[in-house]
């Protein structure tokens, strides 16, 4: 254990949100144990009709069954790779990634070789692809804050910021694939 000093959980408070939403957070930390719990758990005891995460899960059979197997296809579409030569390097890309021009409901699904052909649809996905780093960095900031260590990423996030912001106003590739 790191000699710094760590917050105590009297300090810790879930951000105000439906009251649902607290109620079910208030379940989840009942369940911890020692601080910790599983999916598995959560599930068991969301089973129950009776319990506050109850409505969270679909229950009807048919149709959760069809959301796993979507879930499973996005697992495998995401699976497959191909290999891109630029003028510098070659790169190993996911085949296909998330269309931009897909609403935000649709699960529309575009080809890299595809972008490659298209300058805008490119930028686009560019855009989009760096958006999504952007959050996993954001989120891992404000879990790294929170655990004590500061805003240790903030300098990357303001660096893939500007990244984003040039390749949105001027469709900078740098390297262009060969």
């Amino acid at each position: 254990m790191s000699a710094r000093k760590r917050k105590s959980a009297s300090n810790v408070r879930t951000l105000p949100n439906t009251t649902e939403a607290e109620i079910a957070v208030a379940r989840m930390r009942a369940l911890e144990n020692d601080g910790t719990f599983t999916p598995s758990g959560v599930l068991e005891d969301a089973r129950n009709p009776a319990s506050p995460l109850h409505s969270f899960f679909t229950w009807e059979d048919n149709i959760a069954a069809e959301q796993f197997r979507l879930q499973q296809a996005r697992e495998l579409i995401a699976r497959f790779k191909v290999e891109i030569r630029t003028t510098t390097r070659t790169v190993s890309a996911v085949i296909y990634c998330r269309d931009p021009r897909s609403k935000s409901d649709e699960q529309g699904m575009v080809s890299i070789t595809r972008c490659l052909s298209d300058a805008d649809l490119s930028r686009e996905v560019a855009v989009q692809e760096i958006d999504r780093a952007l959050a996993l960095l954001r989120r891992a900031n404000d879990q790294i804050a929170a655990l004590g260590y500061g805003d240790v990423l903030r300098t990357v996030i303001v660096d893939a910021e500007g990244v984003r912001d040039r390749i949105a106003v001027s469709g900078d590739k740098g390297s262009r694939a060969a």
